[in-house]
């Protein structure tokens, strides 16, 4: 792994339960042995991530908050744990999934609920705050291709932009499903291509395309090689784009088949850690084959 990646994140370690498990008591020992492991080797890190509806510990979920108590939370979140990481991170999750999958405004959460609409833009202040120099990202998934939920997170993005809110970049998680087609392919470069027309870099950050296990292994490895292939040669061609970031890189550990029933082997080495088609794939647009 030491060879074939410049970039690591932790996939559960820097989520909310995991760095503040009880109030004001953080514990960075399993965020800062990843953090180690990059720096050992020459690798860059991404951080995800501080604000989710997902994973929050229990104190958080079931407290009793008003606006502004909640909002001092956040702060002192954002805060401690950016402060700890200053400049060591790279790029940094700020919010993941707030967008409602119908594309029909934020999804329910917490944080919304509690604090309100602008709860966003205060997480991106505060990240700024933090750490002037990581490059701040609202992250999600489904919003790759052209659709309701993509406009609806292009055009929040861009009026944060317009309203001076400190926001560098959007992540495309890129959980996708074996066989794109080019149309949907070309949707994606058309989505990056928009966001580079109002100054927002974007990031590849949770890349797996997953198989049938009711399809034919062999020639599926194949497509997904030529998947993996379309989306690397995508990110190269356009110059806002520069992080292609893997969710894994082994089918032995995955967690889509626990996710999706009936799916599996995502990745580019298999479950016996041999590269499979797509890492060939990879290599041959990586040098412009």
């Amino acid at each position: 792994m030491q060879k074939e990646f410049a970039m690591v994140v932790c996939e559960n370690e820097m989520k909310f339960d995991a760095l503040q498990p009880r109030q004001n008591s953080f514990d960075f020992s399993r965020g800062d042995r990843l953090l180690e492991f990059a720096q050992r080797n020459g690798m860059q890190m991404r951080g995800h991530t501080l604000i989710w509806h997902n994973q929050n510990p229990s104190w958080l979920t079931n407290g009793n908050w008003t606006r502004d108590s909640l909002l001092a939370v956040m702060k002192n979140h954002i805060t401690t744990v950016m402060t700890h990481y200053k400049g060591k991170i790279v790029e940094w999750d700020v919010a993941n999934e707030c967008i409602d999958d119908s594309g029909n405004g934020l999804r329910s959460s917490i944080w919304r609920n509690v604090i309100g609409q602008d709860y966003l833009d205060y997480a991106f202040k505060f990240a700024r705050e933090a750490d002037p120099d990581a490059l701040l990202f609202y992250n999600d998934y489904n919003i790759e291709d052209l659709g309701p939920k993509s406009n609806a997170t292009f055009n929040m993005i861009k009026s944060m932009k317009e309203r001076g809110i400190p926001i560098d970049g959007v992540g495309f998680q890129c959980h996708f499903i074996n066989g794109m087609s080019p149309q949907y392919l070309e949707s994606i470069d058309k989505n990056i291509k928009r966001y580079a027309e109002i100054g927002v870099i974007v990031s590849f950050t949770e890349i797996d395309i997953r198989i049938s296990q009711s399809e034919n292994q062999s020639t599926a490895f194949q497509v997904q090689a030529s998947n993996y292939k379309d989306l690397m040669k995508i990110c190269l061609a356009n110059p806002n784009c520069n992080t292609f970031v893997m969710w894994g890189f082994t089918d032995k550990y995955t967690w889509v088949p626990g996710t999706f029933p009936g799916y599996g082997n995502p990745l580019i080495y298999d479950s016996n850690y041999n590269p499979k088609p797509a890492y060939n794939a990879l290599k041959e647009a990586l040098m412009g084959n």
